[in-house]
């Protein structure tokens, strides 16, 4: 579905034509009219057509119905930005934090993500335990080799005349002694390793795109709790990646959508505004209507803002100079 209004404002900051409030008003129209489902709105324009000043505009229309309303509680409005130069975990973390706090949903995601805390799995601990047994019986080993030839050495002589028995075969080890140095070796490295394998834990990894979805579930669950009917989700200058990473990241919101349809009664509105030109430095218009077209397909609805012209840029002028 494509809709087509009439040119949006250029500056961001000036709305005197109201284009931005028409924007707004036709998000709110989209977001009323698909209540019960997920849907997925990408606003297209150009660099400084006002689409962040739409979402703001939009923000303040339902933060003031909803007041009216009294459904404040039900919905939640959340808006990311500042996603300049960031990878695709890095983007998709920013995402799930700012889903935990601006939906209120006090789950502290932000700590779970960047924690370094560690911990040990079922796998791990069976690991652990048999490593014990093998390094246990290596001590016992150890131990008894210590105890048989402990007694073989004369401990009544002085260590002197040991040494000298010793220097007199050619410098050869008598067999208990070398017995012993081995059983004392072998249990000290027991012991070393046993204690090892008692404290290793495996380090949590580094939260990566696939931890993604697991942490969608969790805030799914926290939203059905507390009673949440609908997220409206607006992922903004997400324009200022490279496309690949761009094609990554819609592949993941794409994912939670679908989980959103699947494991909750929540209706999602996923907006995202969308420029390609002014970011991306690509040369040739194919090339660019190539992206535009890829990017589309993934979408449910669009919402093309389309370039002030010469007639509109003379009415502004007209506009200001009244």
């Amino acid at each position: 579905m494509n809709l087509n209004i009439d040119r949006p404002i250029e500056r961001e900051e000036e709305d005197k034509l109201y284009y931005n409030e028409l924007y707004a008003g036709k998000l709110e129209q989209i977001i009323s009219k698909n209540k019960d489902k997920c849907i997925k709105v990408g606003l297209f324009a150009k660099f400084g057509s006002g689409k962040t000043s739409t979402i703001n505009i939009l923000w303040q229309r339902l933060k003031n119905k909803r007041k009216v309303t009294l459904k404040k509680k039900n919905k939640r409005f959340i808006h990311v930005k500042s996603l300049w130069d960031y990878s695709p975990e890095d983007i998709l973390k920013k995402i799930i934090v700012s889903v935990d706090k601006q939906a209120n949903l006090k789950l502290n995601l932000n700590k779970e993500i960047n924690s370094e805390t560690t911990y040990i799995d079922e796998k791990e601990k069976r690991i652990n335990f048999l490593t014990y047994i093998t390094i246990s019986l290596f001590a016992l080993i150890g131990i008894s080799l210590i105890g048989k030839n402990t007694a073989t050495i004369n401990m009544n002589k002085p260590i002197n005349d040991i040494a000298t028995v010793a220097l007199s075969h050619s410098m050869t080890i008598p067999s208990a002694t070398l017995q012993l140095l081995i059983g004392l070796i072998t249990t000290g490295l027991a012991v070393m390793f046993a204690v090892n394998s008692f404290k290793k834990q495996t380090r949590r990894p580094p939260s990566t795109s696939y931890d993604f979805e697991d942490y969608w579930i969790q805030i799914l669950k926290a939203a059905n709790q507390k009673g949440i009917k609908e997220i409206t989700l607006v992922v903004d200058d997400l324009d200022r990646c490279k496309p690949e990473i761009v094609n990554g990241i819609f592949g993941k919101l794409n994912a939670i959508v679908e989980q959103t349809e699947e494991r909750s009664k929540i209706s999602m509105n996923l907006i995202i505004p969308f420029s390609l030109a002014d970011y991306l430095l690509i040369d040739g218009d194919k090339e660019i209507e190539r992206l535009k077209f890829n990017y589309k397909k993934f979408f449910d609805i669009i919402i093309d803002m389309p370039e002030l012209g010469p007639l509109e840029l003379q009415r502004l002028d007209e506009h200001e100079n009244k």
